[in-house]
């Protein structure tokens, strides 16, 4: 799978065991955070046909963990 690039994912790195999000009664750490980010991508793409590369998602959610990590 390819590694996202740029200023905010070299941040997630950075910061690795720190926490990134706080909430739903538990938290994840910005390498957490970073790893469930890119799962969560390489799961929606896998659902698409290979003839979409980069299509656009739109997505209706609330303030959670999961729908956060949906979000990056």
């Amino acid at each position: 799978m390819e590694t996202n690039v740029g200023p905010f994912w070299s941040a997630l790195e950075r910061h690795g065991d720190m926490p990134a999000l706080i909430g739903d009664g538990a938290s994840l750490t910005y390498a957490a955070l970073a790893r469930a980010a890119d799962d969560w991508a390489a799961h929606a793409r896998a659902c698409l046909p290979r003839a979409m590369p980069r299509p656009l998602v739109a997505l209706e959610m609330g303030r959670s963990l999961p729908a956060i990590t949906a979000y990056l």
